[in-house]
């Protein structure tokens, strides 16, 4: 997995920085690596792995005779007979390519080549052809750079001299190493397996574009703790070691990606990964477990804040769920107009539509707060949808025809006269009548799409007045 192996990586960055021990990391480019794969060399290679018999022979005559044609305009070439390469798009294809390198890995984790965590070997993090030659010591990275062009000059394929390249940490003394007899660039930063490492910091970068229902942090933490829940399960890995032997062998201070884990259980509520290492729960139970915590979270504190803007105290956070769409727009369908309604509704019930009230806080009194429709009154949210004389042509029809489809819905009269009678109930009503628990759906969706309506009306009739 890309994410294990950058996350061995990390871990190697981060004990270098702390330590202030220095760490040669070399990130190998072949070129078109699946594309010139050896096919005899690929075949040695699965019977060295231990694929024999019909298994192999299955895989032998599957790569044998292969042949291409190139369909240009309608037209195809003549048969072209394939040697190298593995199968364009084939399930087994990645496979086929992890089978190809094996023995470049076996033979760095044999003769321990390369950086280790605590006794843990961890020199060559590779995911496919992304190969991450890492050590601790100058000289020795040069013997892997020799080994692994070998390697490559036995099953004949091309390693980039100027792709390939190598991070420093800790060492600004001048250093330069071969590959093939060329000198390989240095680099202050480079993007492995997606995530740009820079050698000024602990940790790399990795852009993520997500359809995300909570902060990004959130999402974030979501993987970090699934992610271990691999790590765990994976029974004799090598990164289930390095996970024993990091909680065991680190404190907070140090910077260790499985102690910012630990953080993150205490800080979510879930079960400490010092109790869960021995015994790892289901994949399924557990990404249940982390979604419904992180979530649970992040819409407490959602609640939380909201309760302390008063721009916010007319609209109904106690029924939200992560995921769920608000009745403005859940009740506002696909069309155009009623989309746009609803858009102005949004505004208005947020405070984000700015009225003379909040122009004069805003100004610190220097502005009036004063309506500029009526001059009666300051124009806050109250006035502006329930008093504002130079609006009660719409709003009278709006609040009647309100009042009559309360009176369809079979409620009491007292029970509508007292949320007629008092504004804040009626301002509750208006801006999200889902605060209402003796309203059914369906009638809450009669009752937003009517206050819809008003909403809008009142808006665009200020801005006519306004403008003359």
């Amino acid at each position: 997995m890309p994410i294990i192996a950058a996350l061995i990586l990390t871990e190697l960055i981060i004990q270098a920085i702390k330590t202030k021990s220095p760490l040669y990391v070399a990130l190998m480019d072949a070129r078109k690596a699946f594309d010139i794969v050896w096919h005899l060399g690929l075949m040695r290679e699965m019977h060295k792995f231990g694929l024999t018999g019909d298994n192999w022979l299955f895989f032998k005559r599957w790569y044998e005779n292969l042949k291409s044609k190139i369909k240009w305009k309608g037209l195809l070439s003549n048969s072209i007979e394939e040697q190298q390469g593995v199968r364009q798009g084939g399930i087994w294809s990645p496979t086929a390519y992890k089978i190809f390198i094996n023995s470049l890995l076996q033979t760095f984790e044999r003769n321990q080549l390369g950086a280790c965590i605590g006794p843990i070997y961890c020199g060559i993090p590779t995911v496919a052809d992304d190969v991450a030659l890492i050590s601790t010591d100058p000289y020795e990275l040069q013997t892997m750079l020799n080994v692994q062009a070998d390697h490559a000059n036995k099953l004949r394929y091309l390693l980039s001299e100027q792709k390939s390249t190598i991070l420093v940490y800790n060492d600004k003394l001048p250093k330069s190493w071969s590959l093939n007899g060329k000198s390989v660039t240095l680099s202050e930063s480079a993007v492995h397996l997606g995530i740009d490492r820079n050698i000024t910091k602990n940790a790399g970068v990795k852009e993520v574009v997500n359809k995300r229902r909570i902060p990004i942090e959130g999402e974030i933490h979501k993987k970090i703790l699934k992610t271990f829940g691999n790590i765990i399960r994976n029974d004799k890995s090598v990164e289930r070691e390095i996970a024993f032997r990091q909680l065991a062998m680190k404190d907070e201070k140090s910077g260790s990606w499985f102690t910012k884990l630990h953080n993150l259980t205490v800080i979510y509520g879930l079960p400490s990964p010092y109790d869960i290492i021995e015994n790892p729960p289901s994949k399924i139970s557990w990404n249940r477990l982390v979604n419904n915590c992180i979530n649970n979270h992040f819409l407490q504190n959602l609640k939380k804040e909201a309760k302390e803007k008063s721009s916010l105290k007319y609209i109904n956070f106690n029924d939200s769920n992560i995921g769920t769409v608000h009745n403005i727009w859940k009740s506002s369908g696909l069309t155009p107009y009623s989309i746009n309604m609803a858009a102005i509704k949004v505004k208005i019930a947020t405070g984000i539509m700015i009225l003379q009230y909040q122009r004069s806080r805003f100004s610190k009194n220097c502005i009036s707060a004063i309506c500029p429709l009526c001059n009666i009154e300051p124009e806050d949210m109250t006035h502006f949808i329930l008093k504002c004389e130079k609006l009660s042509s719409i709003r009278n029809r709006f609040m009647q025809e309100l009042k009559s489809l309360l009176v369809d819905c079979n409620k009491p009269p007292l029970l509508i006269q007292e949320l007629f009678d008092d504004k804040e109930n009626l301002l509750h009503l208006i801006i999200d009548c889902t605060s209402y628990h003796f309203l059914t759906y369906k009638e809450q969706v009669r009752i937003e799409t009517l206050t819809r309506g008003l909403c809008y009306k009142l808006y665009h009739k200020r801005l006519l007045l306004m403008s003359e």
